[in-house]
Order: C-alpha cells, then structure tokens, then sequence
C-alpha cells in the first residue's frame, strides 16, 4: 500500500539518545537513518521502538502491531531482513548491532504498521564499549541482544575521547604475539579488574572472556534476575597485553543496567561456575494417580517429570497419556520415557507412537524402577494436541484374598510377588480344619477384561524373557488360574505379566491359598 510518505524514503534521521515521535497507518513502511562514524565503531547500536499510551495500555498487549527492521548501508526495496523485531515485550519493540558486529556507515532503521495507526516513540543508542575506570557506565539491553564492553590495561588511561585509542588498541594487540608469560590466578604482583554491576529492571546474563568476544552463552557467568538488584565480577591477570570482553546477554525483555570497573592487586578468583543442567526447571512435575492437562502446537514438545521415592521404588509404574481431542488420530503424539536426565537428542529406546482408544501407555516394572527422577516426553506430530498425563502405581507385594487392579503395555512387564509367613500358614490350615501340614499351593486367580497377554511364574528371580512354561490369555479367553505347588514360608515367588496387544486391563486376584480337600502329595498341574 502507497502512503504520502513514498515507500522507500528516509523520513527522519536520528541521533544517539534524542527520542523521535512519529505515526504510522495501516500497512505503511516508516524508514529512518542513523550514522555511526569512526569512532563509534566499537560501539554497541540499541533501536527501540516504544508504541504511545494511546496506542499501548499495558493491558490488552499487542506483540505483533508493528515490526521493527534494521539495515547496513542499504535499505532494500523488499524490506527483507535479519535484524528485525516482529514481536514487542510490553509495548517495545527492540533491534540493534553489537560492538562485535558493528561497521561504521549508515544503518537503517524501518517500522512497519501491520493492521493500525500506531503512534510510536523511537531512540537510537550508541553504547560505547570501551571501560573508563571509575566511570559508572549506563546501558540497556534487549531480549537475547548481546552488549559488549572491553578493557585494554595499556590504554586504560587515555581519554575515551581520543580518537586514536582504539587504534592503537589494534596495533598494541597486532604486535602483542604469543611469547607473553602466564600469569598464575591467584598472582599478587598481577592486576585484577572487578566489576560492579547493577540491574534495574528485568533480567540478564553477564560473561567475560580475554582476548575474544563471547557470542554464546556458555558457563562461566552469571544471571542478574530477580530478587538480586546488583552482583559482582572479578577478571585476574587483565595487565597482560590482551582485550578482557565482558558480554552482556538479554534476557526476556529490555532490561536498564549500570556497569563501573576498578583494579586491584593482590588475590585473585575468577567465576568457576559450571553449567546448570535441570530439566525439571522447564518440565511439569507429575503426582502419582493424578491427572495432568496439558497441550502442544505441531511438532513441539512438552516435558513432565515425577519424582519416585524409595517408598514407590519397588513397585510397577505405569504412564498414560489421552488425546483430548475429537481427531480419531492413533499418530497423533509421540511419548518418550527417559531415566535420569533427557539427552540433547532426545532419543530414547522408551517410545511409543501408536495409541488405541486414544491412549498412549509405557510402562516401567518394579524390576526396572528405581528411586530417582523420570521424564515424560509428549510430542505433537502433524496437528496441535490437547491431553492428560497420568502416572500410575501398580504394587508389587500381593496381599492374601485382596483383589488388585492392574494394567499392562504393549512388549513390557509388570511383576507381582507373593511370600508366605508363618501367620499366613496357621490360618490357612485352621480355614481348611487339618492340623497336618501336607503341603500348601498357591493360586492366582485372573480376570482379563481388554487385550491379550502372557503369564509366567518364577521362584526367587522375575522372568525377564518370555520362554516356556507360560500361558497365554487370547483375545476370547477372560480368566486365568495360575498355580504353584508346595510353597514354603519364606519363599518368594514372582508372576510376571507381558503385555502384547495395545491397551490392556487386568484384574487379578493374587495370592489366593487353597488347602486341598484331601492329602495329595503329587505336584498339582499348572
């Protein structure tokens, strides 16, 4: 759409810190100059673009009313760029060019009105880079923008008025070679620089590095967020001949700062942090028989975790996740069990993608399960998902004539065990009116409501590999009786479920004693 302002012209130049306001209607392109000369080339560039209270109350955010781009030297008829901002953090939009990055010229700046008129207040600020001692230096930075300040021991005192310092910086650095010594960490004849940083509003991260910028957010540094209002750093050994860059990295919106360096002498201890690895800090914690709700966009992801403590360790864990939505889709999600940690790849042998009725299982048997931390990881496939995630415990230890609930998945195992005591013995026999002890055997009574699935009994050890003897529960068959002859007090005794058809409910009857009618030495069938 053509505007009185023809499409493609510089309507306003700006300069360094001076706010300029300016309007916008529906669809019109915007476009404005800033010149950045010699030297400023080692200064950070930060263009803001802050819409009016008329225009933005705080209230009924508009993240994407306009757009913010950003040019070198030539300002494209396409508008196509890198360096823009499509979404704006409370009512501001921010785009820039770090002291790493930055070449002198001129830079463009052009904002976009999408569906409104918008009245708008725009600043260009050129934070210089270089660190005067003492000085208490201003700046701001955006949401993931980096801001860098450097320190050259040799030029620390010259005027950062002076038009040559940066030069000679270069020069002292082409000529500094690699024959300096190390100097130890903790050296007392060495000079030290301390940092005082202090932040007033939002967040960020703060690092450091000798001779190169950082322009990855890698430990060591830190995080200035709330509730701290301020925070320290030390560099050691800075009176080499070498550039320290401190970085400083945006974090979920502009944040205003106030940076000061000094030196000293003496000990020295640089910042040693190591990376913070905590996948609970962005995944949702799970409570055992209990659902949680949740949704993903079109191949995203979402995280969950429980915490199993030794009390559950030794029981059977089941995880459930419903689609909630009406698409009959058995694909629609993908969900990933991981022990401990989730890797970078995400890869994981616990999977499944198929669901039946709408659910997706996996299961961990009390063979497997241990105190520690799980993840579950649920993604969407080709369409936004709505869903619940269940955890679920399966007891292990069977109690005599009680009736328990269970469920299996698809190629897992779950295990129960039965061990007879003395107590257990004396009344069963008193039930059966024999004082003699003939022997005592152990049913388990089975009913199979969904699926089909296999049986097995071990003595002492769970079977771990479906190999005869076994029974097999079909898709007709609904109940199962499973014996075991002759058992003694103290024994342990393990049946093993492995689940073959998706989706399967069981409903066994464990541990159930009959005394024989009449004495029977002989091994009853299984």
């Amino acid at each position: 759409k053509q505007t009185a302002r023809s499409r493609g012209a510089v309507s306003q130049e700006l300069f360094s810190n001076m706010p300029h306001q300016d309007t916008c209607s529906p669809e019109e392109y915007l476009s404005y100059s800033i010149f950045v000369n010699e030297t400023s080339r080692e200064a950070n560039l930060v263009v803001e673009v802050e819409l009016m209270e008329e225009s933005y109350d705080g209230v009924g955010d508009t993240p994407e009313a306009i757009e913010v781009l950003l040019f070198q030297s030539t300002l494209v008829d396409d508008y196509a760029t890198e360096l823009r901002a499509e979404r704006g953090s409370q009512g501001v939009w921010s785009v820039g060019v770090n002291a790493h990055d930055m070449q002198p010229g001129t830079w463009y700046v052009v904002v976009k009105c999408h569906a409104h008129t918008r009245r708008y207040r725009i600043v260009a600020m050129l934070i210089e880079s270089e660190l005067v001692l003492g000085h208490r230096h201003h700046g701001e930075i955006c949401e993931l923008g980096w801001v860098y300040y450097q320190y050259h021991h040799a030029t620390a005192q010259q005027s950062t008025n002076s038009t040559g310092a940066h030069r000679l910086r270069r020069m002292l650095l082409a000529n500094s070679g690699d024959d300096t010594d190390d100097a130890v960490t903790n050296s007392t004849n060495a000079t030290h620089l301390s940092l005082h940083i202090w932040r007033y509003s939002q967040d960020f991260y703060v690092s450091a590095t000798h001779n190169y910028a950082p322009i990855k957010l890698t430990p060591p540094y830190i995080y200035i967020g709330e509730p701290e209002t301020e925070a320290y750093m030390t560099l050691c050994n800075v009176d080499r001949d070498e550039v320290t860059y401190i970085g400083l990295r945006g974090g979920h919106a502009c944040a205003l700062y106030d940076i000061v360096a000094h030196t000293f002498t003496g000990y020295c201890e640089e910042l040693r942090n190591f990376e913070d690895h905590d996948p609970t800090k962005t995944s949702t914690e799970l409570t055992l028989e209990h659902f949680t709700h949740a949704s993903c966009d079109a191949f995203g992801f979402e995280f969950f975790y429980l915490n199993v403590t030794q009390e559950h360790a030794s029981n059977n864990l089941l995880f459930e996740v419903e689609d909630l939505t009406a698409v009959d889709d058995p694909e629609a999600l993908t969900v990933l069990l991981f022990d401990g940690d989730i890797p970078s790849d995400r890869h994981t042998e616990l999977s499944t993608s198929f669901s039946s009725d709408g659910i997706y299982s996996l299961a961990i048997s009390s063979h497997d399960l241990h105190q520690g931390v799980f993840y579950l990881g649920v993604k969407c496939n080709r369409s936004p998902v709505r869903f619940r995630v269940a955890p679920l415990e399966i007891p292990t230890a069977l109690d005599i004539e009680h009736v328990q609930h269970g469920e299996l998945c698809p190629g897992e195992w779950i295990y129960h065990t039965a061990t007879i005591d003395n107590a257990t013995k004396q009344l069963a026999l008193l039930n059966a009116g024999d004082d003699e002890d003939q022997g005592l055997n152990l049913r388990l009574h089975i009913w199979k409501y969904l699926g089909d699935f296999y049986a097995m009994s071990r003595h002492s050890v769970p079977p771990v590999k479906l190999i005869p003897p076994f029974d097999f529960v079909g898709p007709k068959a609904h109940e199962l009786e499973m014996d075991i002859c002759d058992v003694k007090v103290g024994d342990l005794h393990y049946f093993g479920f492995y689940g073959r058809q998706p989706v399967r409910s069981l409903r066994p009857q464990p541990a159930r004693l009959q005394w024989p009618m009449q004495p029977d030495t002989s091994p009853q069938p299984r």
